[in-house]
């Protein structure tokens, strides 16, 4: 998967992430098919992450505590458990 942020441009293998702060515009592309998760966070949980897009490695439990979080669907912190929508 090419993630292109900017004027910057990165290459990510599937044992690799790219973590991306909200306000950060990117445009993702990939030659063939291919399966990605996304998670996306709240603004106020951010402020305690990087600032900056930055490649992060995928460890076995990451990667499945993603596909977890997936498998649950939509989280709302205000009601403390998944949502319908």
């Amino acid at each position: 998967m090419r993630v292109k942020t900017g004027d910057r441009l990165w290459l990510v293998p599937p044992q690799r992430a790219l973590w991306a702060p909200p306000s950060v515009c990117h445009e993702i592309w990939a030659q063939g098919p291919f399966a990605m998760r996304t998670l996306y966070l709240s603004p106020r949980l951010c402020s305690l992450l990087p600032p900056d897009c930055e490649a992060i490695d995928v460890s076995p439990f990451l990667r499945e505590l993603v596909l977890y979080v997936v498998r649950l669907g939509k989280l709302d912190g205000a009601k403390g458990g998944v949502t319908d929508g």
